[in-house]
């Protein structure tokens, strides 16, 4: 077993991430599973599982979004964040082990409801099959992650008011919805999420993940303290994703990815697939894409990007088309991956997550 990063590389690249992270934040909000809060929901992987914390081809990856509302809706929002994630230790078998932690930060409509999570968590990824099925692009690997985190919901009554101009007062505040819960003006919690997922490439042009995880394993005992949990997001969610890569002659590919989500007796899911062209190929790969998603709740989803070397930006916008609204929402999303060539390499089977 070995430390993974080093020296003047290690320096380097810690200092670009903390860069990274000042630049563009921490937030979004891991809602409940009636809303996915992000458009580009692919552009996050181990806010979706944390089995996909480390399952990168290089040593190091940052990711950053921003969404929010475009119009004037019933309740604007504004979300943004933060992941960073990284293989740490290598094994002689080729596993290993890697950390990761993100930030996330969501702000919603007039009475400035705010919502922090942020989580950090460990995976160790398995390398199955033989080195030579491996060498000759038939990798399988299983990938098997925890996560722990805290969530706080907060809202500032000052901000709010009826129609009619009246604001929210002390002498409503007891009786003001979910307040009656003792939710006072802000909630703090402690989530613990788990997750396994298995990828594999079949060919030199084929390869898929899947992967299956539940989020908020650790429920309180008490009524009041689970009604209060469940207010603010914090039911189990049982989610499952799948997601693969084809290439196509010509320098076209395909990614298809889907994500399945459960909880308080909803269910959503997100499909779709970007199509990809390699305009250069070589040291710094050129590629551009296009997609389009479908959620289940009627919203339309189309997506736009560029991917040069290990940078990769993305931008999304959704139309809910849901009881006759107009709404939108746009967001951008920014990704490095460092491919560590002066480290050791890997290849991990699927890169789509």
């Amino acid at each position: 077993m070995k430390l993974f990063t080093r020296n003047r590389v290690f320096v380097k690249e810690t200092y670009l991430i903390f860069t990274f992270i000042l630049l563009f934040g921490c937030g979004y909000f891991s809602a409940d599973a009636q809303n996915f809060q992000n458009t580009l929901f692919d552009a996050s992987p181990i806010s979706l599982n944390p089995a996909y914390i480390g399952l990168i081809d290089g040593n190091i990856r940052a990711n950053a979004n921003y969404r929010r509302s475009i119009e004037e809706v019933v309740l604007p929002y504004v979300a943004y964040g933060a992941s960073v994630d990284a293989p740490i230790y290598n094994l002689r078998n080729g596993d290993y082990v890697a950390v990761g932690v993100q930030a996330n930060r969501a702000t919603f409509g007039d009475g400035n409801l705010k919502n922090f999570v942020g989580t950090a968590g460990v995976a160790y990824q398995m390398q199955l099959g033989n080195i030579r099925a491996r060498r000759h692009g038939k990798a399988k690997q299983l990938s098997i992650g925890v996560q722990v985190g805290y969530m706080q919901s907060s809202v500032d009554m000052s901000e709010m008011y009826f129609n009619n101009g009246t604001y929210f007062n002390s002498t409503i505040l007891p009786s003001a919805g979910s307040y009656t819960l003792g939710l006072g003006n802000s909630v703090e919690l402690y989530t613990v999420n788990a997750g396994v997922a298995y990828s594999q490439a079949t060919n030199s042009w084929f390869n898929y993940v899947v992967g299956v995880n539940v989020q908020h394993l650790n429920q309180p005992s008490d009524a009041l303290l689970k009604k209060q949990s469940d207010a603010v997001g914090n039911a189990v969610l049982y989610a499952g994703t799948f997601g693969c890569n084809v290439l196509l002659p010509r320098g076209f590919s395909l990614h298809p990815a889907i994500l399945a989500q459960y909880q308080n007796e909803q269910y959503n899911m997100i499909a779709g697939t970007e199509v990809a062209y390699l305009v250069l190929a070589g040291k710094r790969n050129t590629s551009i894409t296009g997609g389009f998603w479908y959620r289940n709740d009627q919203v339309p989803i189309m997506s736009a990007g560029i991917k040069y070397g290990g940078y990769r930006l993305r931008f999304g916008m959704d139309f809910n088309a849901a009881n006759g609204n107009s709404d939108r929402g746009m967001e951008f999303a920014l990704s490095f991956i460092n491919p560590g060539r002066y480290l050791n390499q890997r290849r991990v089977p699927c890169t789509r997550f």
